[in-house]
């Protein structure tokens, strides 16, 4: 018979006690593991909020550029660079009154520090690759490369390509991706060139949509359409300027070469109206009785009616050259006779008369804030004029500018010479580019959005539009005083 050994009850008890204390510490770090998963998906919660809110702030900083827009289109000092407005604009603060919503932290007086802002900004070509402009880009101010002849192209791509890149075959394959033909130029390529690259793809024989689209013309790259600039900024930041050490590939001269993107564009256009949106009055126009009714009523002055009715047909021509020549003096009943068109009446004049009727023009330059670069790629335009226009834009009112009158009545250009250019130009525009940062006084985020906003009549309609936060913050938005200048490598 087999014999039980006796149960230690002391040896029982002894082991309850390991056990439940393993129990317990697996049910503290479930416990633990459990605070830590809420905790850390609150945090993603609360990170995702105040990203929303950053974009939200961007978001309004674009609806505010929009309602600038709406009555200060042809105003280029409204919205070109003006701190006034668009440096770290309050778009909200606990406690603050709402006449501060949408003013610029000097103004705001907001006693939190837990605010969101918005800052409008943009590169300003004319600086030293550091300077910040707090405004937006008209694209006016660009050449359209859907309508841009190829001496155009070819003037500018001379200077902005590297000197290793030929810019006649970067020309020919451009206007052969937007020309209606299957007919390669000297230097281009159609659609057997694509059909043979490794992931092939036919020649688009039709107007570019976007100026991104240039990167799939043969012989654009990164390095020709953005140059340097890796964040798209126009500012020189350490890894722009320090070779091959990191990217991108630069020659480290303390230069910015910006690439092509900041002098193209593909939206340039304008309806032939009157800044007032009415239809212009076409000086060339059949019926006389008409034609003297309508100026009339712009000028409300019979003296000038006269002299621009008296002149619609010049000697040894079938109708006049240019607006220009109404400013002339002219030979009336054998007598030379000052043009009265003086002052606001050749605004008036350059504003509501054309002698063009198509009811829209595509690719006109923007006078007023096209860069050097820029102007010097418009046809019949004397070099010498570029300077004196640079200069002189930045003296005169915006109001003035609203028109090209002022190369004429400011002796810049003489009547032959605007003649020769009147085609090409314009002192306004439609079409806006919008970079709007988005932050928090209290957060590390920030939202960068890209828009180009077309304006018809007061209305904007965004037409382009692309997050650009993962390129970095790009510029300066912090400071108690706006801070306009950046120090290299502590943006």
């Amino acid at each position: 018979m087999a014999m039980h050994r006796p149960v230690n009850l002391k040896q029982r008890r002894g082991l309850i006690l390991p056990v439940i204390l393993v129990i317990l510490l697996l049910l503290g770090l479930l416990s633990a593991g459990f605070a830590f998963y809420v905790q850390a998906d609150f945090s993603a919660a609360q990170a995702m909020a105040d990203r929303l809110q950053c974009r939200l702030a961007a978001e309004a900083g674009i609806q505010r550029v929009c309602l600038m827009l709406r009555t200060e289109r042809d105003n280029p000092d409204a919205w070109y660079d003006n701190p006034d407005e668009f440096d770290q604009a309050l778009v909200w603060a606990p406690g603050v009154k709402p006449d501060v919503i949408g003013r610029p932290r000097k103004f705001d007086q907001a006693q939190s520090d837990y605010a969101y802002r918005y800052s409008i900004v943009a590169d300003d070509p004319f600086d030293d690759e550091l300077g910040v402009r707090f405004g937006i880009t008209d694209e006016s101010s660009k050449v359209n490369i859907n309508v841009a002849s190829a001496e155009q192209l070819l003037k500018l791509m001379s200077v902005i390509v590297p000197e290793d890149v030929d810019p006649q075959p970067l020309v020919d394959a451009l206007i052969d991706w937007r020309d209606a033909d299957d007919e390669p130029r000297e230097f281009g390529a159609e659609s057997e060139y694509y059909a043979g690259l490794p992931v092939p793809y036919r020649c688009k024989n039709a107007p570019f949509e976007t100026v991104e689209e240039l990167l799939m013309v043969k012989g654009f790259d990164g390095r020709i359409l953005y140059g340097e600039d890796y964040d798209r900024n126009g500012l020189l930041t350490n890894n722009e300027d320090d070779g091959d050490a990191s990217f991108p590939p630069d020659n480290g001269d303390g230069v910015l070469s910006r690439g092509l993107a900041p002098y193209v564009t593909v939206y340039s256009s304008d309806y032939n109206v009157a800044n007032d949106n009415k239809p212009r009055i076409n000086l060339l126009m059949a019926d006389k009785a008409k034609l003297r009714e309508e100026l009339t009523e712009a000028f409300e002055n019979e003296n000038i009616v006269d002299f621009i009715i008296d002149g619609t047909r010049t000697e040894g021509t079938d109708k006049t050259e240019s607006l220009a020549d109404y400013l002339e003096p002219r030979v009336i009943h054998n007598t030379m006779t000052a043009s009265p068109i003086q002052g606001q009446a050749a605004a008036t004049l350059f504003d509501k008369c054309t002698l063009d009727p198509a009811p829209q023009r595509v690719g006109l330059i923007n006078v007023v804030t096209a860069p050097p670069i820029v102007l010097s790629c418009i046809e019949g335009l004397p070099s010498e004029a570029i300077l004196p226009i640079c200069e002189k834009r930045a003296s005169i009112s915006g109001p003035i500018k609203g028109t090209t009158a002022w190369l004429v009545t400011e002796k810049i250009l003489n009547a032959a010479q605007y003649a020769a250019v009147q085609n090409e130009i314009t002192g306004r525009s439609r079409q806006f580019t919008i970079q709007s940062i988005g932050f928090g006084d209290h957060l590390g985020l920030y939202v960068r959005l890209q828009a180009v906003v077309e304006m018809r009549g007061p209305l904007a309609q965004i037409i382009y539009y692309r997050d650009l936060t993962r390129l970095g913050v790009g510029f300066p938005i912090r400071g108690e005083e706006g801070d306009r200048r950046i120090v290299r490598g502590n943006q």
